[in-house]
């Protein structure tokens, strides 16, 4: 047995002791005739419980550094947050044995997994943090902490994914990239906080439950067109029983996703995005949770081109259908347009002389440009009208959409036509936001993997109060890193400077002013 000895003569006069085994320092205490064994390092922030207060009557150590309560009898944290390890004591005639040797690792996971689903149901992001390493230390996988959240919270979310489920898949590709412990636990614990932050206080919004049906996949996808939530998740149910896997809805989710120009290109963000969270745990258990909300945000993803801004989307579409792409390449197409309609008739004009790869790099080149030189005083307007509302986030969805949609075509070229189309959308509504006349030659870049290094290095430390935002720069630093390697360098080196530009400009996280202004405007209209 691992264990500590030491006679009761060296405790009693300060009724307590310091005995270090290893790294670790017990406090060995005694309380009202009973001996007690912990770890001396508060569990918070490391201060000594050495330097705290017993309270004899009710048997509670108090860690004067954050008033921290441990009750002395299993190290519960009675007030605070996480709980003390504590140790077997073995009193005999003149000595006092303290039992190391641990809990078997079941115990441990569950007593960590107690303080994990405590931290992640508050959003404790620094205690989400001690407790993942703790899983580390024990060597028990930390990525069972991702597994975890998302039962926790698979059904908190009224309308589907979320972009914390986008954002989870690229912190758990930097989590596979990353060698570092430090860059590893940042991975897992920024993922696992975005999931908190959008389930916080949320009830459960419970799926549907499956009546007997057979999975259909032309009934599937007619239930999403027809925003039928009930019949859409119970024929997802049943295609998940029947033994169907993400990897057998993604082209059904694809389709769905480009079926409109839709969510502000989130549908397709998103399918793609959880085929990777997908791949990466490959259980049963978790494609239901990425199906199942999949399905309800396709049931309630706005339709952007039912509204007038976009009203030639449908038309442009129907006659691309009937426009075979030519078969000639060319990487240095650019876009010339100055409005959506314009963009839409520049993709149905080149189509029958190039092939998808060229039409599309000419998209994604454009589409960066407009990135590179957005006109920031937008940000800063408070007296604009709402279709203005136009921010950094509205111009890297050009990118990470243009990035999910290929992939969703590749799989399916039956959506090369709505691929190109819908960032044909992007490029027409952000032009009017940019301004062409500003210098950007500082923020040129190459694409190589130092540079590729400082972004990941910036993210890391990103400091970005929203997840929403940290989220954006890091969903769009991969993108950039997807196409770059499959790109030439023209189009490498502008979503490399236009990406720099990004992750180097202010980003307005509340907008004060324009909210409460743009408020007066349309309640005033009625008085």
């Amino acid at each position: 047995m691992n264990e500590i000895t030491i006679k009761k003569s060296e405790l009693h006069q300060k009724k307590h002791k310091i005995l270090k085994a290893g790294k670790k320092q017990i406090l060995l205490l005694e309380s009202q005739g009973q001996y007690y064994a912990i770890d001396n390092r508060c569990p918070h922030e490391g201060y000594p419980l050495s330097q705290g207060d017993i309270n004899d009557e009710s048997c509670v150590l108090t860690c004067n550094w954050h008033n921290w309560k441990f009750d002395l009898k299993n190290g519960e944290c009675l007030i605070g947050g996480d709980d003390v390890v504590t140790y077997p004591v073995r009193s005999d005639d003149d000595k006092i044995s303290i039992d190391l040797s641990g809990p078997p690792k079941e115990v441990l996971k569950a007593r960590i997994t107690k303080g994990l689903k405590e931290a992640f149901e508050k959003r404790q992001f620094a205690r989400l943090a001690r407790e993942i390493t703790r899983l580390h230390f024990n060597e028990i996988d930390p990525t069972d902490a991702v597994k975890l959240a998302l039962g926790w919270c698979h059904d908190k979310f009224e309308y589907g994914t979320t972009h914390a489920f986008a954002a989870l898949a690229d912190w758990l590709q930097l989590y596979q990239k990353e060698e570092t412990l430090e860059g590893k636990i940042l991975a897992l614990t920024e993922g696992i906080d975005y999931l908190a932050f959008d389930s916080l206080r949320e009830k459960s919004y419970p799926f549907a439950q499956n009546t007997d049906r057979d999975f259909e996949e032309s009934a599937f996808l007619q239930a999403i067109e027809n925003e039928d939530a009930k019949l859409s998740e119970e024929l997802a149910i049943a295609g998940i029983e029947s033994g169907k896997r993400y990897t057998d809805f993604y082209p059904l989710l694809s389709k769905a996703a480009l079926s409109h120009y839709q969510d502000f290109g989130h549908s397709a963000i998103y399918v793609y995005k959880s085929k990777f969270i997908a791949d990466f745990f490959e259980s049963p258990e978790i494609d239901k949770i990425l199906v199942l909300n999949m399905t309800r945000s396709l049931v309630y993803a706005t339709r952007e081109d039912l509204i007038p801004e976009f009203k030639h989307y449908q038309s442009s579409l129907e006659q691309l259908e009937t426009i075979e792409f030519g078969g000639e390449k060319n990487n240095r197409l650019a876009v010339n347009a100055e409005n959506i309609k314009q963009s839409f008739d520049w993709v149905i004009k080149n189509a029958p002389h190039y092939d998808f790869e060229s039409l599309y790099d000419g998209m994604l080149f454009s589409n960066a440009e407009n990135l590179l030189n957005y006109n920031i005083q937008y940000q800063n307007e408070t007296h604009n009208s709402v279709k203005d509302n136009v921010g950094w986030l509205s111009f890297t969805h050009a990118i990470t959409f243009s990035n999910a949609a290929k992939k969703l075509s590749q799989e399916n070229p039956q959506l090369q036509r709505q691929t190109l189309l819908q960032m044909a959308a992007f490029f027409g509504r952000n032009i009017n936001y940019t301004d062409r006349n500003q210098k950007t030659e500082t923020w040129k870049l190459s694409f190589n993997e130092s540079n590729k290094k400082i972004f990941v290095e910036t993210l890391k430390d990103h400091g970005q109060g929203l997840p929403i935002f940290s989220a954006h720069l890091l969903k769009t630093m991969f993108a950039v890193f997807e196409e770059c390697d499959e790109l030439q360098e023209r189009t490498q080196t502008i979503l490399m400077t236009a990406l720099n530009r990004l992750f180097h400009s202010p980003i307005k996280q509340k907008h004060v002013q324009r909210i409460v202004n743009q408020a007066i405007e349309l309640v005033a209209r009625d008085y």
